[in-house]
């Protein structure tokens, strides 16, 4: 008789202390992909990108809090494999055009810090076979080819970038 009543408090007390380990545990704040590893070693791939204002307008009466980049991105691995990649990332107060590819003052990053975390997030190796419990995408490098319309809301940039997958140690 006594076991029957034990055992709905055991149980609340492991749902109380394991909802409090995940309330007051920090959960959710940072993700494994704001911190990349170095790109020292592993596979390639290698692509194209553009990227350009949304011109799609925004729903919220402040423009400001919506703005954004919308960045388009072909990659390629062993030249048999491509697939296209597509994401939004927040604008600055600067115009596209005089962004650079990297910049490592956090008061004025370039494209590699902007985007540093993408890869990670939209899972650049999965599709290529790669997958992101054994591998890590990193941008390697960025090159801007070309910027283009200028000073007008239909500003773009286009250039090259290479990932590396960085094999995860365990």
């Amino acid at each position: 008789m006594k076991r029957s009543r034990m055992f709905p408090f055991v149980l609340a007390l492991v749902c109380i202390f394991g909802f409090y380990g995940v309330a007051f545990g920090g959960g959710g704040e940072g993700t494994a992909c704001d911190d990349p590893p170095d790109p020292t070693r592993g596979p390639f791939l290698y692509g194209t990108f553009t990227a350009g204002h949304d011109s799609s307008g925004c729903s919220i009466d402040v423009p400001e809090l919506c703005a954004h980049i919308n960045v388009h991105i072909v990659l390629r691995h062993n030249l048999n494999q491509v697939h296209l990649f597509s994401f939004p990332t927040p604008t600055g107060a600067k115009s596209l055009c005089d962004y650079v590819a990297s910049n490592p003052d956090p008061n004025n990053p370039g494209l590699k810090e902007i985007f540093a975390s993408k890869p990670c997030g939209e899972n650049f190796g999965e599709p290529f076979g790669f997958p992101p419990a054994n591998y890590f995408p990193v941008i390697h490098e960025i090159f801007i080819s070309k910027r283009d319309f200028c000073g007008s809301p239909d500003e773009m940039i286009f250039g090259l970038i290479t990932i590396r997958l960085v094999p995860i140690n365990r």
